[in-house]
This record gives structure tokens, C-alpha cells and sequence, in this order.
């Protein structure tokens, strides 16, 4: 059962595949693309020592699903709302009992259920193209704990993964309230908190407000909402929300203080260890009290005074160079094809830039020169000539002080950009950058 299950779900893939890419284009995407649309994909996950789902009970979850897209199409104003991938309901039958996937991890074995479903679908945490809506089949209306997040973390960096339990499906009276709850961290909304609000009274879901609780299938009289906060990023979800626009002044309320920090959520722990972004490292000193590996973490601030702005939570600053030269050292998680990439450089608006780019990849054991580029401002899209590796060495050629800042790194194949940062730049006032059609002859 669990293998002809495994084939039905891969061919629920490539349908999507065929449908988002074209089928001529199936083979040719790379596992590391991240989807173009993310819709939610409802699943009951069976261990080996439980029942099937019965057809109430997958009734059920469908009507609370389309429930909650109603839901999020009059919290969005009616601009936008998420997909559900099929109107049916897959039944997964997991390789251990119920104690087994209990006892495993962190998370109560949300990592290890979301690892078999993503194998199953032969998809990966990055270019997984669904929020997997996961009731696993449990008597137990405590485990597993709701819960929901980003496969990748941030927002609009793929698809995500929502867990809970068949006995809260079928026991508990406020299973659609939550339901809207989770749905919300599988796109990238945080609890209120993170902004400072209270978490028992705020009118998002995103709180605990017990008001909001709906009964069944019925909603409360006070069924909480998006405050702006949330409305900000889920316009940044362009894979699941690709019509929605965030419009100031109509989706803020007059006296309103929005927050402005934009918060995230991590990226999820994967038994695979299959890393979100990429691998990075320097032999080039990690100086001002920051690391290189800051780079990795998909937060690119910008270069701005007045005064000093460097961040040593985001940005890497080097040791001095004797000769003016540092170096990064990139490992992807798989080879990868690179056309061009964006250099974010310098600090506080005049320290530290990086005037020139050798890119290097590794060829045959040994680091082979693909390029050398000036670098001509301190925010720089660049093209490289089409070239494949999975690992990779950056030369950066610093100016007078010796010393290189950076601030972030962006790499795209083709018009696709991989390993996203968690939070688009653009939020914080860094240029967005498009790739032209790459004219340089590959390598």
C-alpha cells in the first residue's frame, strides 16, 4: 500500500510539474528551482499501528479547508486567496508506528513525517511546490501539537508544512480557528508577540485569542483578523498570494502604529540535513564581531547612513588583507548552474566596498577561474558566463582600507532566483534586480 501510494503521489507531481513548467521543461528543471505557486495539499498520515481516515473524517478536513480559503479571501479584501491542490484528500501510510515517530527529534517528528512525505512526492524542501496539510491519524488529541511553518523559513521561499491530529479534527470545537491559525505560519506569519503585541487579546489570528475560536464549522462572532503587520507579508508571498498588493493607506487604520520590523520564521530542521540556502566559510578573519556565515542567513540589509549601520547579526566584514584580496568559500547543496549574481558590498554608505569579483568554481579538484568583473557600485548585479559547480570561491578585490564588508549575496540561473533570502530585499529599501537575457558565452 505504501509503495502504490508512493507512485499515485509521484504522479500527482509531475502533473504539477507539467502544469508549471510545461512538459517539455520537467527534466530540465533543477532540484534546487523553488516553485512558481505553492497551493496547500490536504493529507492524513497513517503509521503503521493506525486506521485509514474515514470518509467523514476526510469530509471534513476538505470542507474546513475551503472554509478557511473563504476565510482568507475576505481577510485579503477579496484580492487574493491560497489554492488547494486537489479537491481529495491523499491518504499516506508511513513506515513506523505511531511511538516510533513520537520519540524521534525535536518537533514531536514533524520533521521526520514532513522527510517521508517530501521523499514520497520526490520533491525537496526547496523546490517543494506545496503546503503540506498533514492530519496525522493519532488518538491522542494532544499529539502531535498543531503547528505550522516555511519548509525554507522567511517568506516567499517556497512551500511549507502544517501538522495536526486526527482527534483534534474530530474532537476539538475550534479546529477551524486554528486551522487559519497554522495556515498562516505555513506562509510566513509569526505569532503577535514578535511585534510586540499581546498575545491574548490582539485581533489577529495570528494571536491566542480565545474570542476567535470558532465552533465546528461555524465561526466565532469575533473571528479575529490580518492587522497590518500580517497583510505586509503576506504581500511578500508572491508564490501563494501572487495577486495581492499590501495598499497603505487602505490596509492600515487610521492612528495605527504599524510595527516596523518585518519578523520570520526560521527555516525548519530536516533529518536529510539537506541545508536551506548554502554552505559558506573564509580564510579572510571575521572581524567587528561578525561571521561570514551571516551571509547564509538570507537577511540583506542595506548600505545607508547616516552614521555607522553595519549589523553584525547580517553582514560579514573582513580582516585586513595584505594585498588587498579576501576570500569565500560557497558549497551548494547540489552543482548548480549560475548566469549571474548580485554582490551587496560596503557599509554605512562608504566603508569597506568591493570593487572586483574573481569568480572561481571547482574543476576536477582544483579552482578554475570562470570570470573577473569590476564591481561598479556597492549593491551590483553581475553576469558570469553559464557555468555549473557546487563548490565555488569568491575573490573580492578591496579598495583602500583592505577590508571588504558584505552585506549579502544573490545567485540566479537564468531569470530564477536560488537559495532566496528569507526576507526580499526590497523590504529593506535594497535595489531589486532583475537578470537580463545572459550574453556571455558559457564555460
Amino acid at each position: 500500500m505504501h509503495v502504490r501510494l508512493c507512485a499515485a503521489l509521484a504522479i500527482l507531481a509531475a502533473t504539477f510539474l507539467a502544469a508549471a513548467w510545461g512538459a517539455t521543461a520537467i527534466a530540465a528543471s533543477p532540484s534546487y528551482f523553488p516553485p512558481q505557486h505553492v497551493s496547500v495539499l490536504p493529507i492524513f498520515f497513517v503509521p503503521t499501528d493506525q486506521k485509514d481516515p474515514t470518509s467523514d473524517e476526510q469530509s471534513r478536513l476538505l470542507q474546513h479547508l475551503t472554509i478557511a480559503q473563504s476565510r482568507y479571501h475576505d481577510m485579503l479584501g477579496g484580492q487574493d486567496t491560497f489554492d488547494i491542490a486537489q479537491q481529495k484528500c491523499l491518504i499516506y501510510h508511513g513506515k513506523s508506528a505511531l511511538a516510533v515517530y513520537k520519540a524521534k527529534g525535536k518537533g514531536e517528528g514533524a520533521s521526520e513525517y514532513t522527510q517521508e512525505l517530501l521523499d514520497c512526492l520526490k520533491f525537496n524542501r526547496l523546490n517543494c511546490p506545496y503546503v503540506l496539510l498533514m492530519v496525522v491519524m493519532s488518538p491522542d488529541w494532544k499529539y502531535p501539537n498543531d503547528g505550522g511553518r516555511p519548509l525554507n523559513g522567511g517568506v516567499n521561499t517556497g512551500g511549507g508544512v502544517i501538522i495536526m491530529s486526527s482527534s483534534t479534527l474530530d474532537a476539538n470545537a475550534n479546529f477551524q480557528s486554528t486551522l487559519q491559525h497554522e495556515l498562516g505560519h505555513s506562509f510566513g506569519l509569526v505569532h503577535v508577540d514578535m511585534y510586540g503585541y499581546d498575545m491574548d487579546t490582539n485581533e489577529s489570528i495570528m494571536s491566542y485569542n480565545k474570542a476567535h475560536h470558532s465552533n465546528g464549522f461555524q465561526a466565532s462572532a469575533d473571528p479575529g483578523i490580518l492587522i497590518p503587520e500580517d497583510l505586509r507579508l503576506l504581500a511578500l508571498n508572491h508564490r501563494v498570494f501572487p495577486k495581492f498588493t499590501y495598499r497603505v493607506p487602505q490596509d492600515v487604520p487610521s492612528g495605527y502604529q504599524i510595527c516596523p520590523n518585518i519578523a520570520k520564521l526560521g527555516p525548519m530542521d530536516m533529518p536529510d540535513g539537506f541545508p536551506y540556502r548554502f554552505d559558506i566559510s573564509t580564510p579572510s578573519g571575521n572581524a567587528a564581531g561578525s561571521t561570514v556565515k551571516n551571509l547564509a542567513t538570507g537577511v540583506i540589509k542595506p548600505d545607508k547612513g547616516p552614521g555607522i549601520t553595519f549589523d553584525k547579526r547580517t553582514m560579514w566584514q573582513s580582516d585586513p588583507s595584505t594585498d588587498g584580496w579576501v576570500f569565500v568559500n560557497l558549497k551548494f547543496p547540489d552543482t548548480v548552474t549560475l548566469t549571474s549574481l548580485t554582490v551587496h558590498s560596503e557599509h554605512s554608505g562608504k566603508h569597506h566596498r568591493a570593487v572586483c569579483l574573481i569568480l572561481e568554481v571547482m574543476d576536477g579538484g582544483k579552482f578554475r577561474e570562470v570570470c573577473a568583473i569590476p564591481l561598479p557600485n556597492s549593491d551590483a548585479l553581475v553576469q558570469v558566463p553559464k557555468t555549473s559547480g557546487q563548490v565555488w570561491r569568491l575573490r573580492f578585490q578591496a579598495g583602500p582600507s583592505h577590508v571588504v564588508a558584505l552585506r549579502g549575496l544573490q545567485f540566479f540561473s537564468d531569470d530564477t532566483e536560488i537559495f532566496p533570502p528569507l526576507l526580499p530585499p526590497e523590504v529593506f529599501g535594497v535595489p531589486a534586480f532583475t537578470p537580463a537575457p545572459n550574453t556571455l558565452t558559457p564555460n
